[in-house]
Formats: structure tokens, sequence, C-alpha cells
């Protein structure tokens, strides 16, 4: 029993606890209206999808994840990976590590009980940018972080609760040497954009140009760490909960975003 619904029409579908129910969201259901008793609602057999990782002319990645739909990314060992308890259903299957570019395929249909093979998968390196970290007075930064995305987001908050969106987003990262240079490999082919942040600064997002060859190495100067204070109100209230951003004239595609307390 379902209580508390307008009134209106409903679709229903059931899942187990965590196997990703919002796979196929809108795309299948019992449909039923308020009302409505003796709703019968078909639970199927999960399915699991298997495969094996192989690096274009090499061996298998040491250090990888596959992204099935919303679920958590599962861990890829030694270059092949299972993942179980999947609603059957079509999923869109992401491939991400820092030894190879991402690799995306598209409708991978699970079907109930069964398991779907994708076999040996082949992913490329992809291309490699390198580039160096320094300070506003041209010192070298030792364990900057670099992030490198189409479109790439920080948090203004002292809490950063970004490395979850960024594993989801697939934006790839590494963090600079002891002098302050740095390698990324599988930057790719399309124009792609590239950020650092130390504990004293950030820098400008730099536009990384696409095309088949190594981009131009890069030089990211960090900038130190302004403020913003404000207050959000609606008719002279205060709102709690409001989602603020702000991004740099001239500083990229890039962008900071906060939430206002209770006080607006």
């Amino acid at each position: 029993t379902i209580a508390g619904l307008p009134d209106g029409q409903y679709k229903l579908w059931p899942t187990r606890g965590g196997s990703g129910g919002g796979q196929g969201w809108g795309e299948r259901g019992t449909s039923a209206k308020v009302g409505d008793t003796n709703v019968k609602l078909t639970l199927p057999a999960m399915g699991q999808l298997v495969g094996k990782l192989m690096i274009e002319g090499g061996n298998a990645p040491k250090l990888a994840r596959v992204h099935v739909g919303y679920q958590a990314p599962v861990s890829i060992d030694d270059g092949s990976f299972t993942v179980k308890e999947l609603t059957p259903g079509k999923y869109h299957v992401v491939f991400r590590g820092p030894e190879f570019a991402e690799l995306q395929q598209s409708n991978v249909e699970i079907l109930p009980g069964k398991t779907t093979d994708l076999g040996t998968i082949k992913v490329t390196k992809g291309r490699r940018l390198l580039g160096k970290v320094i300070d506003s007075k041209g010192a070298p930064v030792a364990n900057a972080k670099i992030k490198l995305a189409e479109m790439l987001f920080s948090a203004g908050t002292a809490n950063d609760q970004t490395e979850n969106w960024e594993e989801i987003a697939g934006v790839r990262a590494t963090v600079t040497d002891q002098t302050g240079e740095f390698s990324l490999i599988g930057v790719p082919m399309k124009d792609t954009n590239v950020i650092a942040e130390g504990v004293d600064g950030r820098s400008l997002a730099v536009p990384v140009p696409g095309g088949t060859e190594d981009p131009p190495p890069v030089t990211l100067q960090l900038r130190g760490f302004g403020s913003i204070k404000g207050t959000v109100t609606l008719k002279g209230k205060p709102q709690p909960g409001i989602t603020v951003s702000v991004s740099s004239k001239g500083g990229g595609v890039a962008a900071m975003f906060t939430n206002t307390d209770d006080a607006g």
C-alpha cells in the first residue's frame, strides 16, 4: 500500500536493494491509478555483465573501473570484470582508468537471469598532456591537483564534495610531482579544458585543443583564493539551500558552487 499520493495515473516497478532501480526510468513498469487494488508487479531475475579490457598494443590495465548506468563503479582487476545483480534492461557502459582514454558503449542489454559477455574490449592510451604548475612568483608547485574535462567544477566551501561527481562525469585527474610537473594520459580527441588547484590557489581553466596528436604542453599558474559574501532573499526573507555559482571572467569553462546556509 502506497499512501498519500495525489490523484492520478502512475507507473510502478519493483527493484531489489542496490540494483539500480533508476535504470530505464519511465520506459517500463505497470500502470495503475490511485484507488486500484491487487496490482501485480513481476520482479525479473537479475543478470550480469562480464568482459576483459586490454590496452591496444599492450597489456591489461593495472587500474580501471567500469560504470554501468547509474550503478556505483566496479573495479577491474587484471583487465577482467564482472558486474553482478543488474536489473534487466539496456545500459550505457563506460570504462575509465589512468592508463587509457575513456571508452563508452551504448545500449548494452542485460537479459533476465543471463550473463552478457562483452568479450575482449580494446582501449587506447589516447593523447598525453604534459605541463607544469607554478605559483604567483613562478616557483613550481608540488602536489597540485590537475583536472581535465569539457566543463570543470569546484565547490566553494570547505567541504568539497566534488570527487564523487568527478568520478561520474569522467573528469581525468592527476597531481604534480616535486618539480611541479605532470603528465596526463587519455586526453580525448575533442576540445577540452584543464585546470590546477593547490592549497594556496587555483589556476584559470586553459583550453586543450582537439586532434589526434598530443596537445602542446601547458603552464598553469595558481592565483590566490578570494571570497564573495552575500545573502539570498525572497520577498525580504532569507533563503536557505539555494545554489550560488560563480565563474571567473576570462577563466574558461570553469565554475564554483556553494549553497546558502539557514540565514540565506
